[in-house]
């Protein structure tokens, strides 16, 4: 069922045949009872409806209705001469009583100009189950709670905040990937967990139905991610998307290792809690997440539990701006090379983990992130990789120096 939160209008008086006309914004009042004709993309609802703020609209129209969807609505008086032209701001209550298949985990830190348009995206999803979205923030000082708790009013039962007062990021070795783990997942009633980043936005409106859909009728999957595109506002020369020689289907389990996080982008990633929790990496979630970062430990998670599938659909903006994460280690080689070393280490614990089948799969993974840091690094120390270097990254590196 759904329930008018707010309305807003605007008063149209009709001064010729032209299309010119003279407007008066007004908010109604909660007692006001008014007809309204539910105006949709698809075409016009033929029923008028009495209602009024705070009233439960009639089911039929609840079985049309999406999730934080704003409706277009309009009535007419007076001979048409006025039209009142009316936003009804939406809340799906079934959140309440009823459990999401889809639990989207969304985290935030100073980025009050992002979040409002990243909530919007998820809100606007079309699909055929209920959702909630998890939002972590973690201890912003920009006015960016303020966002998410406006938004969380406007949609109770659909939207759960997490506050710190501290900053959990910079106080926990886990960083996002304990985040996750210890606060956001405890909160989660879906049987998916979407992951989505703050300052990321969501494009696709059937983003979510369309993964659910492969991932319901594909068992074998745990999990699965989409392209995206990349909103680069550091260097426009290097917007595009992010995946050009992927097909749709199931992703090898050696791309997966060699990738790792740099596979996907985390706001495009769904998967499996169940199977998420059951995997043989598990166990060790804080110890892995110690050293690796957030995306590439959930894939690695992921891997473990089973298959995981791509779709070629490009459902989100993966934005780069000098506030992301990670967006600017790509332009720093010792920045980028500390990172990988630190990853490194946790690919040194997954080896000792693994069965052997796995183990040769991380094992070129370690020599892969080995010829990387041996390239952007200067000085002797470098080669001290050199013992981790497979016949093939041992060959490139050869050339390179030729």
């Amino acid at each position: 069922m759904w329930k008018i939160i707010q309305i807003e209008f605007k008063v149209y008086t009709i001064v010729s045949n032209s299309a010119d006309f003279k407007w008066q914004t007004c908010r109604l009042a909660p007692t006001v009872v008014f007809p309204v004709t539910a105006v949709f993309l698809s075409g016009v609802l033929p029923s008028i409806v009495w209602c009024k703020k705070g009233e439960t609209i009639f089911p039929f129209i609840s079985s049309i209705l999406q999730p934080g969807f704003a409706i277009e609505c309009r009535a007419a008086s007076d001979g048409f001469k006025k039209i009142l032209s009316i936003n009804l701001h939406m809340t799906n209550i079934r959140g309440k009583d009823s459990t999401p298949l889809v639990s989207v985990c969304c985290t935030s830190y100073n980025i009050k100009q992002f979040i409002g348009p990243t909530l919007d995206s998820i809100l606007a999803q079309k699909t055929d189950f209920p959702i909630e979205i998890i939002v972590h923030d973690d201890a912003s000082t920009d006015g960016t709670q303020d966002v998410i708790r406006s938004y969380a009013e406007m949609h109770p039962g659909i939207i759960k905040t997490i506050f710190q007062k501290t900053n959990i990021y910079t106080s926990h070795d886990g960083r996002i990937a304990h985040i996750l783990n210890h606060y956001m997942l405890p909160q989660t009633r879906g049987k998916y967990i979407a992951t989505a980043d703050g300052d990321d936005y969501w494009t696709d409106p059937e983003k979510l139905q369309k993964k659910i859909n492969f991932l319901e009728s594909t068992p074998e999957c745990v999990a699965c991610f989409t392209n995206v595109r990349i909103i680069n506002e550091l260097d426009s020369r290097m917007s595009r998307e992010y995946h050009n020689d992927h097909k749709d289907g199931i992703i090898p389990e050696l791309t997966i290792a060699l990738r790792g996080g740099g596979l996907f982008s985390n706001s495009t990633l769904l998967f499996r809690k169940k199977d998420f929790i059951a995997s043989e990496l598990y166990p060790h979630y804080n110890e892995l997440a110690r050293y690796l970062e957030n995306d590439t430990l959930y894939i690695y998670l992921l891997m473990f539990a089973g298959k995981v599938g791509y779709l070629s659909d490009v459902t989100a903006i993966y934005r780069q701006w000098e506030g992301g994460l990670f967006s600017g280690i790509m332009y720093d080689a010792e920045k980028s090379a500390r990172l990988i070393e630190n990853e490194m280490k946790g690919t040194e614990i997954i080896i000792r983990l693994a069965d052997p089948g796995r183990r040769s799969l991380f094992k070129r993974k370690l020599s892969y992130d080995s010829l990387n840091v041996i390239r952007k690094r200067s000085g002797l120390g470098r080669f001290k990789y050199l013992k981790n270097l497979h016949f093939k990254e041992f060959t490139r590196l050869v050339t390179s120096l030729n």
